[in-house]
């Protein structure tokens, strides 16, 4: 459990930050028979657990990053400056394995956006659509499609 290497992009004001987090586990979800496997980029839905201390830092590749939530995360003067990091339903996504490319990626630079360039060019992307705290056994819970 928590072996998984996953790459989560946060938008911000126009620009996706890269964030590579070690320590989850990744469960694909097969849409024609519901059942869980593990490491199937074809699948429709993905199940993510995000191991985090008990007061939300998720430990990514720059260090670890407090969590806030999106609205919070928006009212930032620089998310990167503050070690800020965030999942926000239907705008954030993540991409199974570690992507090392540039960051911050500047949106506008793709003709449909990145999410879309990333989305038609390589397998294992998701986008976030559920987000929950568990605190007993600190970790966060994402559901992906």
């Amino acid at each position: 459990m928590f072996r998984d290497t996953i790459t989560l992009y946060n938008f911000f004001h126009g620009v996706w930050h890269r964030h590579i987090i070690q320590g989850a586990d990744a469960r694909a979800v097969d849409a024609s028979s519901k059942s869980a496997t593990t490491g199937d980029a074809r699948s429709s839905r993905l199940n993510i657990l995000i191991n985090c201390s008990s007061d939300k830092k998720v430990a990514t590749s720059e260090g670890p990053r407090q969590y806030y939530p999106p609205k919070e995360y928006e009212r930032l003067e620089s998310p990167i400056e503050s070690n800020a990091i965030t999942f926000c339903e239907g705008k954030d996504f993540i991409v199974l394995g570690a992507v090392w490319s540039e960051d911050p990626v500047n949106d506008e630079n793709y003709e449909n956006g990145y999410y879309d360039h990333l989305y038609q060019t390589r397998d294992g992307v998701y986008m976030i659509n559920s987000v929950a705290f568990f605190s007993l056994i600190p970790h966060f819970e994402i559901g992906a499609r």
